[in-house]
């Protein structure tokens, strides 16, 4: 679960995972499809985990928050206000 959505560039990301895996996060601008933040974390099987993010400098609008795994891509809208 994305929380706040709308936010500010602050937000937090609930996430379970049912094995040990890398986890890397992207914030992807839904204008010009650019790349403006990246981060990768390790999770561990069975443990729920909040992810805290904190981007400063973007502008208003919508981008994606892609969340890629060994085995799974997860797209999720973000609003920034």
């Amino acid at each position: 679960k994305l929380r706040p959505n709308p936010n500010s560039g602050q937000f937090s990301l609930d996430i379970t995972v049912m094995e040990d895996v890398t986890v890397n996060y992207r914030v992807i601008s839904l204008l010009n499809n650019q790349t403006y933040y990246s981060k990768k974390s390790t999770l561990l099987k069975g443990a729920k985990r909040t992810e805290d993010f904190n981007i400063q400098g973007l502008t208003q609008g919508i981008y994606l928050l892609v969340v890629e795994g060994p085995k799974d891509v997860k797209t999720l809208k973000l609003m920034i206000l």
